[in-house]
Parts: C-alpha cells; structure tokens; sequence
C-alpha cells in the first residue's frame, strides 16, 4: 500500500464522518418537551406595591427657560406635582392627523432656545414612544405618527390661551404639539413658573 492511496483512504473517511454529521445536523431535530411546560415559569411579584405607569415612566429634570435666563431644581417636589398633574389633562391634537412636524437643526434649536416664549422642560433619560404616552395620558385624537420623544416643553401661557404641550425628539428633530383647554392647566404651570 503506497501513500496515495492511505492518503484517499483517509480522506474518504473524513468526508463519510462529515456527511453523517451534516444529515444529522439537518434532519434531527432535538425535543422541546419539557420546555413546553409553562408552570416552569412562575409568576412572582418584584415587589408588594402596585404601580400605575406614569409612576414608572417619569422625567427626570425639570427645567425653566426665561428670555433672560434658565433654571434647574434638585427639588423633585415641583418635578413630581407637575408630572402628576399632566395626568389629568386631555390632550387635543386638533384635526392634523399627521402631528410631527420635522424642523432643520437650526431651526430646532431656534425653536428650543426662542427667547420669544418661556418654556418649562421636563427630560427624560431615554426616548419614549408616542403610543406609550397615549396609554397614559386622555388623547381625544388618534395618531399616525411614531416617534420616540426624550422630552416635553410646556409654554407659560397667559390665563386665556390654552396651555400648550410640545413632545420633543432631540434625535430626529421632530415636535409633537398639543393643547389642553384647562385653565386650571394654565394656572399650575404658571405657578411652578413664578417660583423659579
């Protein structure tokens, strides 16, 4: 027997062992049994308090825009009295059902940092879907946007305009506006304005 043919001899070994692997590989399929099971998972509490969305999903900072200046609280006592509040309002979209309106990155930051109109800012850590906010808050419109906002600007009205609402994404430079017709709205905003 000469090296040739030790060498085929191998060499057809190998590729019969790779076959056999490659049919089982594609034709044995593995039990999932006791996987299918669901008491398996069992369904436990991380805790024994309850809680509503908005107290899970909630900004983080709150911010106050003057034409003069701007200011932050380490008080979250303002942060959670307002986010509170909101909760109650029935936001209006109007007839647009189309409501994200796309700004260039100039004028977006024009918008944010207009010296026209005093804003309130809450931030968010991370981007929420519009659909989530809907879950929690009165929408009297549907929508057909989906956008992922980091944070909410609220005007500072005067008592007899309506309290507006802005839903903001940073990243793709989208603003959703909404209106709440509620003078006790107008009135709450101003007065966590007037403490800056």
């Amino acid at each position: 027997m000469n090296k040739e043919s030790i060498k085929s001899a191998t060499l057809t070994v190998l590729v019969i062992i790779s076959l056999f692997f490659t049919w089982n590989m594609w034709n044995l399929q593995p039990s999932y049994e006791e996987f299918q099971n669901n008491s398996f998972f069992e369904s436990v509490p991380i805790g024994p308090e309850r809680r509503t969305p908005y107290q899970v999903i909630r900004p983080r900072q709150l911010y106050i825009h003057t034409p003069e200046a701007h200011f932050s609280t380490l008080d979250d006592q303002y942060l959670d009295g307002l986010w509170t509040e909101m909760q109650d309002w029935n936001y209006s979209l109007g007839n647009n059902k189309n409501i994200a309106q796309t700004y260039t990155e100039e004028n977006f930051n024009n918008w944010i940092h207009s010296k026209a109109e005093a804003k309130i800012e809450l931030r968010f850590l991370d981007g929420i879907p519009l659909e989530t906010m809907k879950s929690m808050f009165e929408w009297d419109t549907e929508t057909n946007d989906s956008i992922h906002f980091d944070r909410i600007y609220l005007n500072v009205p005067n008592e007899k305009e309506a309290q507006k609402v802005y839903f903001v994404s940073t990243e793709n430079l989208k603003i959703v506006e909404t209106s709440v017709n509620l003078p006790d709205a107008n009135q709450f905003v101003s007065t966590i304005y007037n403490k800056k």
